[in-house]
């Protein structure tokens, strides 16, 4: 991921996990939300240079969208 993303991201493991983030070489904002099966587990504002970001429960998808 380069330092100022435009394009939503979307992650997808084989099974679920708890796997924390970070947004240490991203300069805005973004929107992580956490899926498990399709449905919405957790969603967060992440904001920049965080070091851990975690969800509230295992996660099969990540979805971080750039706030623009």
């Amino acid at each position: 991921r380069s330092k100022d993303f435009k394009t939503p991201l979307v992650f997808k493991f084989n099974k679920p996990v708890n796997l924390p983030i970070h947004s240490l070489f991203v300069n805005s904002d973004f929107n992580a939300i956490w899926l498990r099966n399709g449905k919405v587990i957790d969603m967060q504002i992440v904001k920049p240079y965080q070091l851990y970001v975690n969800p509230k429960e295992k996660f099969d998808t990540l979805i971080e969208i750039p706030i623009i």
